[in-house]
């Protein structure tokens, strides 16, 4: 498990392979979307891009707009893979506007061009377009309720993080960290993710009290679901050891700092 930085994000751009509508008519396109996917999945970004392009010309040859809405955001989501950023937003822009064309404009299904879109204008600092796309996204999300509010709103997070806006990404963040918590089946490194970036951020800001509690939270949970021994503990542990020192609880520190070296010691 990686530990994330303040301006990454647990879900990142991703290619999808969607429901056909027509299956009877589109076995060429799911077999082209199929084997892109593949080839996506294994880093063949060049490849997957090729089999995405021929998915495309497959889906408007049948003049299917829904198979062409997917098309163009699996081939935005490769572009950006490869940080063809001009050819991405072009892609996402156009799949975005075959889905308001279709009536779709407030639908689950724009919202993913509409967040990669947003991602990749934050990768070019262009952040008021970022946050745009993406509090466009999160709306209709939190309308539909859509199981992916959480990553909408870390995303969001995202953009205020990468601007320094810690104040107002705390504030997207404790958002996410409720949506994660508050499901049937929580997100393990959904939630791993938020609660380091906002570890991140009341480290910056001296928020000692709750970069404590932060600390506390990444312990148990990855504890509980990886393993009390698991060696991705001991970063944590070792800036919970020097937050503690910090604040003159040298017995409580040393503590922490025996348990790190355990783990450090273990093969």
């Amino acid at each position: 498990m990686k530990i994330s930085r303040l301006t990454v994000v647990g879900v990142l751009l991703a290619v999808s392979l969607f429901v056909i509508p027509s299956a009877a008519q589109s076995i060429l396109w799911k077999t082209y979307t199929d084997r892109a996917k593949q080839a996506s999945e294994a880093r063949n970004y060049s490849e997957a891009e090729k089999l995405f392009k021929s998915a495309l010309t497959e889906a408007e040859s049948l003049n299917e707009p829904e198979l062409i809405a997917h098309s163009y955001a699996n081939l935005g989501a490769v572009f950006s893979f490869q940080s063809k950023y001009a050819e991405a937003e072009k892609v996402f822009l156009l799949a975005i506007k075959m889905r308001e064309n279709m009536n779709e404009g407030d639908s689950d299904e724009i919202t993913y061009p509409l967040s990669n879109l947003g991602l990749i204008y934050a990768e070019q600092k262009k952040y008021q377009q970022a946050e745009a796309a993406l509090r466009r996204a999160l709306q209709i999300r939190e309308k539909t309720e859509n199981p992916d509010i959480a990553v909408a709103l870390l995303n969001l997070g995202k953009v205020y993080a990468d601007q320094r806006k810690l104040t107002e990404a705390e504030a997207v963040y404790q958002k996410a960290l409720e949506y994660f918590l508050n499901t049937d089946d929580p997100n393990v490194d959904g939630i791993i993710n938020v609660v380091n970036n906002l570890a991140l951020i009341f480290e910056e800001l001296k928020y000692h009290k709750k970069l404590e509690a932060a600390y506390k939270i990444l312990i148990a949970v990855i504890g509980k679901n990886y393993g009390t021994n698991d060696r991705s503990l001991v970063p944590y542990l070792d800036k919970y050891a020097l937050l503690l020192r910090s604040l003159k609880r040298n017995h409580e520190a040393l503590q922490v700092e025996v348990r790190a070296n355990k783990i450090r010691k273990l093969k």
